[in-house]
């Protein structure tokens, strides 16, 4: 990426170039007659020393990168607000850090963070932080060190090489291609920021792979319209860590996810129960819901409003996916890595 930076002497900041120094040029005409200098060099030096004074505002063009990076041992990790954590970080040199890790952060690696473990984070530079010690960056993607494979993070251009030269991608159809959070990325790949996750490379030059998988980082997500164009049929169900078998997903009209209900409450152990008299549903003993009205009773309670209706589609019952987080009160049910992930392990949300 490049920018322009406009230099007055000596810029103070991320960037610092000094054009030149020259000291006391508003006394240079007195130094001069101090020295007896000659009125013919003392008008010569003048002219040179206005002539830098006009120049110092310059023009130059820097090559940055967006890609920020802390690499530490985890020293401590504690909620910052609902759904992230803040993890403190300290480098081999001493340096503190402290990485805010939410849902829309990808974790390679490892299901979980813990103490002691030694991680990177991967954060957009260009992107302003907040002016405290010790810093604190809301990474895009976390690698533990020493996890299986390799890891590239860099801006590939058109023909898929990496910047550095170091690395040309292969992609077939199939490869899958996400936002950190986990949502299919379905944009152009040129001049974007990508993490690269691979097995191994060739010896040719530049070395080329097939990555197992690529994620676009430091790129806006889609809203809600660009979702409904997303296609979701690539996506798997992994219930309590086992992939099941069911009908495809789909987003609503206003972008909200829809699942099969009957496979997925299945999976989880509960009896289903259709009444084609005025389309209800019972799940086991616990929760009942109705087609066409947003009112899921849980445990006999209130009903509770999800904002979005079950509905009938194929002779299938779609619920909201966040139905198994509100209402079955199942600890996760969110899209993860080209999987639509429901379980009781530690809340992600």
């Amino acid at each position: 990426m490049s920018t322009i930076k406009h230099i007055r002497g000596a810029i103070a900041g991320a960037l610092t170039v000094t054009l030149l120094t020259i000291p006391g040029i508003a006394g240079a005409n007195n130094l001069l007659i101090d020295k007896g200098v000659s009125s013919d060099h003392k008008r010569d030096v003048i002219e040179i020393i206005e002539k830098v004074e006009e120049e110092r505002y310059v023009e130059i063009e820097v090559e940055t990168s967006a890609i920020g990076s802390f690499t530490g041992k985890v020293k401590e990790i504690t909620e910052h607000y609902v759904g992230a954590l803040k993890i403190f970080l300290e480098n081999d040199q001493g340096q503190e850090a402290h990485l805010i890790v939410s849902q829309q952060t990808y974790v390679a690696g490892k299901e979980q963070i813990k103490l002691g473990d030694m991680i990177t984070g991967y954060y957009d530079a260009n992107k302003p932080i907040i002016m405290i010690y010790p810093p604190q960056y809301a990474p895009e993607l976390i690698v533990f060190e020493n996890s299986d494979g390799n890891v590239k993070v860099e801006v590939f251009d058109e023909n898929l090489l990496s910047k550095d030269q170091a690395l040309k991608l292969t992609i077939d159809e199939e490869r899958e291609i996400l936002y950190p959070s986990g949502a299919p990325y379905k944009g152009d790949l040129t001049d974007k920021t990508l993490a690269v996750f691979y097995d191994f490379s060739t010896r040719s030059i530049p070395p080329q792979t097939t990555p197992i998988k690529i994620i676009v980082l430091f790129e806006k997500e889609p809203t809600t319209e660009e979702i409904l164009q997303l296609d979701f049929s690539h996506l798997e169900y992994m219930v309590n860590h086992q992939v099941v078998k069911a009908a495809e997903p789909y987003a609503d009209e206003k972008g909200t996810i829809m699942v099969p209900l009957r496979s997925i409450a299945e999976a989880l152990g509960y009896s289903v129960t259709w009444d084609g008299r005025d389309q209800s549903i019972t799940v086991g003993q616990d929760f009942s819901l109705q087609i066409g009205k947003d009112a899921y009773t849980s445990l006999g309670i209130r009903p509770i409003e999800l904002g979005t209706a079950p509905v009938l589609k194929d002779n299938t019952t779609y619920v909201p996916l966040h139905f198994f987080r509100e209402v079955v009160a199942m600890n996760n049910a969110y899209v993860f890595e080209g999987q639509i992930v429901i379980n009781n392990d530690e809340k992600m949300e």
